[in-house]
């Protein structure tokens, strides 16, 4: 909803659980681009910050039951411009950081006849996949956009591979991690371990087999080589990351 006037999101805050402003890329030269008629800076920007303020006021309110106001969200076209996914996962990052964004959709960009982009190359879905899988280490794993400059590419682009993984082998000095000793941090680094399976390992501790990490959810074909159980290493570390990159 870019350019939606104050008062009717005020209206909308009393019978909507989200808000969604289209943020579709990362800057307002690239927004003129696909959306000239509007900008960036007041249609979009401003109206994250209101709805953001909307969320807290609405929250704070004692009256409020809980039911109405929850999330803020936005979406990117992946491809339409040639931002990178550098600029891209720095730019959801700070929306999290400034208009608590809770989650960030993105679509991967399709160059439709009669448009001014109808020439333009379409995005690939990997990359609107790996965007995702990037957009989630950032909200649920403590991830921050710096954390991902060690995989991009030369000009700034993810690898169609898993981030999380990526970042785990090219930070293998960071591991085996001990289960039976590690902090939530340290095992949310760890590929095959979520939020979930990191809070299980914690509660249920000691640990002593493979099988017990399974039942948690662990992902062990994923997680093997990065942990350390019983005092053990589980897989060889530099064989697994040769074979994997």
């Amino acid at each position: 909803m870019p350019g939606t006037p104050k008062y009717l999101l005020e209206q909308i805050a009393d019978h909507a659980n989200k808000f969604g402003v289209n943020a579709e890329t990362t800057s307002a030269l690239n927004y003129s681009e696909i959306c000239p008629n509007f900008d960036y800076n007041n249609d979009v920007l401003t109206r994250l910050q209101w709805t953001h303020d909307l969320i807290k006021k609405k929250r704070s309110e004692t009256r409020y039951t809980g039911q109405i106001i929850g999330a803020n969200d936005t979406q990117f076209v992946v491809g339409a411009v040639s931002e990178p996914d550098r600029d891209i996962i720095r730019t959801v990052h700070g929306f999290m950081n400034k208009y608590a964004l809770r989650r960030p959709y993105f679509m991967s960009f399709d160059p439709v006849p009669d448009t001014p982009l109808e020439n333009s190359t379409p995005s690939p879905k990997w990359r609107e996949h790996r965007l995702y899988q990037a957009s989630f280490l950032l909200k649920d794993y403590g991830c921050k956009a710096s954390d991902f400059d060690d995989i991009f590419n030369e000009d700034g682009f993810l690898t169609n591979d898993d981030p999380k993984m990526r970042l785990a082998c090219v930070h293998s000095d960071y591991f085996p991690v001990d289960v039976n000793c590690a902090g939530r941090e340290e095992l949310l680094l760890v590929p095959g371990i979520g939020p979930i399976s990191a809070n299980r390992i914690m509660q249920t501790r000691p640990i002593t087999s493979e099988q017990e990490l399974m039942r948690m959810g662990v992902v062990m074909s994923r997680a093997r080589p990065f942990i350390e159980l019983n005092g053990n290493r589980q897989t060889n570390i530099s064989s697994f990351i040769e074979s994997a990159l």
